[in-house]
């Protein structure tokens, strides 16, 4: 009777249900921050009851969503510029500093236009809304960093 050991199978199920739980961590976090935000939009349009600034409110949401999405893209990209040039042997430590410059001055943009986008918000809502909104508003922003992170 030849025995046949069920362990290789054991390590091939765990490493796939690694991968998996990998995978959707990521899916997972994306979703976590657009569900934040579609919930902020639902709280903005209940909180504010001036349909004009509930409107700017709401358009003021999509922006910062947006500008998100666009920091987690330039995440992405700088990314990939950095494992090029890293790649590149014949690179110079010149041409290393200049994109690490270049990335520098890009995140010190990036903050800034949340910054802003986040104080324009600040304009039209009036501090009593944006106190009823203080728990959807920060888990927004919890969920934007913690995609962000996940990339």
């Amino acid at each position: 009777m030849i025995r046949t050991s069920r362990l290789p199978a054991f390590y091939i199920l765990i490493t796939i249900i690694a991968f998996f739980t990998v995978g959707c961590a990521k899916t997972s976090s994306i979703d976590k921050e657009v569900n934040a935000f579609d919930k902020l939009r639902t709280n903005v349009q209940e909180v504010v009851a001036d349909p004009e600034r509930a409107e700017q409110s709401q358009a003021l949401v999509d922006e910062l969503q947006q500008v998100f999405d666009d920091i987690k893209d330039s995440r992405i990209e700088r990314r990939d510029r950095i494992r090029a040039l890293n790649a590149d042997y014949d690179a110079s430590r010149a041409e290393f500093e200049t994109l690490l410059d270049g990335i520098a001055q890009d995140r010190v943009a990036d903050q800034e236009r949340v910054s802003q986008t986040y104080r324009q918000l600040l304009e039209v809502i009036t501090t009593e809304e944006w106190t009823k909104l203080a728990k959807s508003r920060d888990k927004a922003m919890q969920a934007a960093i913690k995609a962000m992170q996940a990339i």
